[in-house]
């Protein structure tokens, strides 16, 4: 062969040995990730995949290998570790070798990778994923938050009280808040081998006695999760704090006034006292319920004047404030423009025009007021009565007096009767009427008999005779019996 034409066919030879070098190594495709791991977090408790995609990936060249940290804990498709939890989860074909963990544990915490080396020299590493955090969420046992128990039992305003609340840190780590009902109390947590706590100092006062503290723990890892502990209640003892309440605080004169000796203490006041205005009559002051209540009958006197109160308990004594009330005249007494007014000053009434008209309000009755009230009821009830019985009797009386009749009278023809100066007269029976009387038994005479017969049974009656002239004599006649015989009278 002529040596140009060789020179041809080596130099085409050359040439095509390069270009299919060139072709396997950039042309067929360069190794790299499809996808490789991320930071993800999830709950302790859960299942997670770690994804690991190698493209261009050629089984008889490449292994692949999952690192924790810097400890291998996967070949290919076996796991190096003894956990049972991880596992590989392989398609050679699309070059898949993703890492499952079941059951994610804090333990799983870390770093993880994915790398490719060649089969031939496992220590050349060809391809290295970033490294990904995986990161396990926790929360507390079931047992937190814990709140340490009170030092004691009963506390006196003043004292220093120290409340402790802690909890497992977690993962996140867990917010503690100390509360008294819906208000935050100030304090700062503090972490201290895998442990956080939250302490409170608190200087106790009269508005702790019954209060509850309440230690909430919140995390981030769940939402609308929730639990707390508690402390309380306080039991605190305090002195009285005395005040003097009454209502209203306008009365008129001869109005009933009640103060009241309002406390608030812890234990409750054994013995109340007022210090009152010094009068020679000390009648006026009435107590009740161990002078708790003072009761007195509004005067003007009373205008301006203080009164106040002490309470006492086992703890120690209180006393009120001045109190004082405004007693007006009784109604219909002008009332002047200023007056002393309630507690803290004096104010004008009505806007300085007299007021003869307020509103009843406050008004009492004393109890002699109510007793003179019943006893004119029970008068004016029993005058009633006795009037109705006297309209009756009346009527009753005038009633028989009209009632007599032919058949009530002993005798009702004519007769012969005396007047007073002893003159003979004739009068027709109609000119007398008779009234009943009662009822008699007579004995028949035969010579009564003749003139004036009469029955067995008869009803003495009495008569009276009615004269014609203008001033007539009035005259009774009473028949009046005895045994055998029967008399008539003037």
């Amino acid at each position: 062969m002529h040596p140009s034409k060789m020179a041809c066919t080596l130099l085409v030879l050359l040439q095509t040995f390069l270009f299919s070098l060139f072709f396997s190594t950039f042309v067929r495709g360069e190794l790299g990730f499809t996808s490789q791991p991320i930071e993800k977090s999830v709950l302790e408790g859960n299942d997670v995949t770690l994804p690991c995609v190698i493209e261009d990936y050629d089984a008889t060249r490449h292994t692949v290998l999952w690192y924790r940290a810097e400890l291998v804990i996967a070949n290919n498709t076996v796991v190096t570790t003894d956990s049972r939890r991880i596992s590989v989860m392989p398609d050679l074909k699309l070059g898949q070798f993703n890492l499952q963990i079941s059951d994610v544990r804090p333990s799983d915490d870390h770093r993880y990778k994915c790398v490719v080396c060649d089969s031939r020299e496992p220590s050349s590493i060809l391809l290295r994923s970033h490294p990904a955090r995986l990161d396990v969420q926790t929360t507390p046992g079931p047992e937190y938050p814990r709140c340490s128990p009170l030092e004691k039992a009963e506390f006196h305003e003043g004292e220093m009280v120290t409340t402790i609340c802690s909890s497992e840190r977690a993962n996140p780590p867990v917010v503690l808040q100390w509360y008294q009902g819906s208000q935050q109390v100030s304090s700062s947590p503090e972490d201290k081998n895998g442990f956080r706590s939250v302490t409170q100092l608190i200087e106790i006062t009269e508005n702790h006695n019954g209060a509850v503290f309440q230690c909430k723990m919140t995390t981030d890892a769940i939402d609308s999760y929730e639990k707390s502990c508690t402390v309380g209640p306080l039991q605190v003892f305090y002195r009285p704090r005395v005040t003097v309440v009454s209502d209203p605080e306008v009365y008129r004169e001869g109005d009933t006034v009640r103060l009241v000796c309002d406390s608030n203490a812890n234990p409750q006041p054994y013995e109340y006292d007022w210090n009152t205005p010094e009068y020679p009559n000390t009648y006026r002051y009435r107590y009740f319920q161990s002078q708790r209540y003072l009761e007195m009958t509004a005067s003007a006197d009373f205008n301006g004047t203080e009164f106040s109160c002490n309470a006492s308990n086992s703890v120690g004594a209180g006393m009120s404030e001045p109190y004082r009330f405004l007693v007006l005249p009784r109604r219909g007494v002008p009332v002047s423009n200023e007056q002393p007014l309630g507690n803290g000053g004096s104010s004008s009434v009505n806007g300085g025009h007299g007021d003869t008209n307020l509103p009843e309000k406050g008004t009492s009755s004393s109890p002699e007021q109510l007793d003179n009230m019943l006893l004119l009821l029970v008068i004016a009830i029993l005058s009633v009565m006795i009037i109705t019985l006297a309209i009756v009797l009346l009527l009753k009386c005038h009633h028989n007096h009209r009632r007599a009749s032919s058949a009530d009278v002993v005798y009702n023809g004519p007769s012969t009767i005396f007047n007073s100066q002893n003159i003979d007269r004739a009068w027709d029976g109609n000119s007398i009427y008779y009234e009943p009387q009662d009822q008699i038994s007579v004995t028949y005479d035969p010579m009564w008999q003749t003139t004036l017969p009469l029955p067995p049974e008869l009803q003495r009656n009495v008569g009276v005779q009615v004269p014609y002239h203008e001033d007539p004599h009035y005259a009774e006649i009473e028949l009046d019996w005895d045994e055998n015989q029967g008399t008539l009278e003037l």
